[in-house]
């Protein structure tokens, strides 16, 4: 949106993954940690942003190449499948502009936004407890207790809104469980939308700091499952 804000044009955007330091045989159980959370992930990027990827190169991969397209066929859709590409490690600047390839890759990008390195490369490392969102964890942040929670049936193709009315300023804080398929929006004026939960999840975030402006709201969004 700020891209979009700034007369840039659409976002779009080309993944590079490396595949030298990833155990394929983590991925290979489908109720493993790893694969949880990549359906996890994937599900949301491509509900999310389903046409911002242009194109997803795959360079140093394992030696059963067939087994890498088993496992990604677990949770890419067979539009992202079509734009996957196994390529050398120094042959990126052959498919790509080098002013967008990393230097490790033998391009001329240095990344300037956060979080990252000048890289602009996400090292895999081991996810551990300190990684994992603490419950409540927003309302503290912010200072505030957590209200009262509530509970609400809602049937089948209802509609449930809770008008709210929060001053210029302010931060709008939430947190739910559901036991079903639910879609969560939150409108602003009544202009337009963002799709903030979609799924069977826990939900908890808050909008921050809430703007008279439309779309110049910070979204600070926590999922768990």
């Amino acid at each position: 949106l700020y891209r979009i804000l700034s007369k840039r044009g659409p976002v779009q955007f080309i993944v590079i993954f490396d595949l030298a330091t990833v155990n394929i045989t983590d991925y290979v159980n489908p109720m493993s940690g790893y694969m949880k959370l990549w359906q996890i992930r994937s599900e949301m990027w491509q509900d999310w942003y389903p046409d911002v990827v242009q194109r997803i190169y795959l360079v140093n991969p394992p030696r059963l190449v067939s087994l890498l397209w088993k496992i990604a066929r677990l949770f890419l859709t067979e539009q992202n499948l079509r734009k996957m590409e196994i390529v050398g490690e120094k042959e990126m600047t052959r498919h790509v502009n080098k002013n967008y390839v990393p230097k490790e890759f033998g391009g001329e990008f240095v990344n300037k936004d956060l979080p990252g390195d000048e890289s602009g490369v996400s090292i895999r490392r081991k996810i551990t407890s300190t990684d994992h969102y603490q419950a409540y964890q927003h309302y503290e942040v912010h200072g505030v207790q957590r209200p009262k929670p509530a509970k609400k049936d809602i049937c089948p193709g209802e509609f449930f809104t809770i008008p709210i009315i929060v001053p210029e300023g302010k931060s709008l804080l939430w947190d739910f469980t559901t036991s079903g398929e639910i879609e969560f929006f939150i409108y602003k004026d009544k202009v337009g939308f963002r799709i903030v939960n979609r799924g069977k999840k826990v939900d908890r975030g808050n909008c921050y700091k809430i703007s008279s402006m439309y779309f110049s709201m910070f979204l600070e969004y926590n999922s768990s499952t």
